[in-house]
């Protein structure tokens, strides 16, 4: 199938009078394709924004909102109403929005797109951001902005750290003696208790292999196979009673477990 554009041309005589016409006629089958394929796109395109699981908005060069799609709409209902929010800076109803569009603005004159969280003010909820220019001949014209909500899983990490710090400072204020260290025998934690009986800093053993030498003399060592042996137990392990050398150079006998 073919599309023919045609017009035609009146040739009028001295008296006015039609004298004759002159059809044009063009092939536009090629734009009438183009003009359809942008018009599926188009269709295709909004489909997607409207009917997206993931909140989609549309802004202009400066970051204003031109449009939002109907899941943003629903969330946006419970704070603000969709005409105030509309033509609103993007920025303004995130925490810490003018440092933050600063930021954002100057990554982005760097790279094609950038990856963000960011905490909403009016919601009140964590959010994962991607920012993707619109470019036309070289120049960026908007922005297409592709947001998660990631509220449970921060508030879960925020649990998790609460919970870290709670346990890290049940350990420093705990009277008996507890070291945490890693696989390569690094000290990354002492209890009072530790400190309190041995005598010794964090400073004067950051290592496993250092406290040895402080507690058994400068002939004992502990070797790396040891360490990693100790992270293959899945449960309690007890080391049995050994005598140590606190700082004043007092003997104690410690009955060592491993966790």
């Amino acid at each position: 199938m073919r599309y023919i554009y045609s017009s035609g041309l009146t040739v009028k005589n001295e008296n006015g009078d039609t004298h004759k016409i002159i059809g044009i006629s063009q092939d536009i089958t090629e734009r009438k394709k183009i003009e359809m394929e942008l018009l599926e796109n188009q269709q295709k395109w909004l489909s997607l924004f409207h009917n997206s699981s993931e909140i989609v908005k549309v802004l202009d060069a400066n970051f204003n909102v031109l449009d939002i799609n109907q899941l943003s709409k629903d969330i946006l209902r419970k704070d603000i109403s969709l005409k105030t929010y509309l033509g609103s800076n993007y920025f303004e109803f995130l925490e810490g929005g003018e440092k933050l569009k600063e930021l954002v603005a100057h990554k982005l004159r760097k790279s094609k797109n950038i990856h963000f969280n960011h905490r909403g003010v009016l919601l009140d909820s964590h959010f994962k951001c991607n920012i993707i220019p619109l470019i036309s001949n070289k120049q960026t014209e908007g922005y297409i902005v592709i947001e998660t909500d990631i509220t449970d899983e921060k508030n879960q990490e925020i649990k998790l750290k609460e919970s870290e710090n709670r346990l890290q400072r049940a350990i420093e204020l705990a009277p008996i003696p507890i070291m945490i260290h890693d696989e390569d025998g690094e000290v990354h934690r002492l209890s009072q208790g530790w400190k309190t009986y041995s005598g010794y800093s964090p400073s004067q053993m950051p290592t496993v292999a250092k406290w040895t030498k402080l507690a058994f003399g400068k002939e004992q060592t502990i070797s790396k196979d040891y360490i990693d042996n100790l992270f293959n137990y899945n449960e309690t392990f007890n080391n049995g009673e050994s005598e140590i050398t606190d700082r004043s150079g007092k003997k104690r006998i410690w009955n060592f477990h491993s966790t």
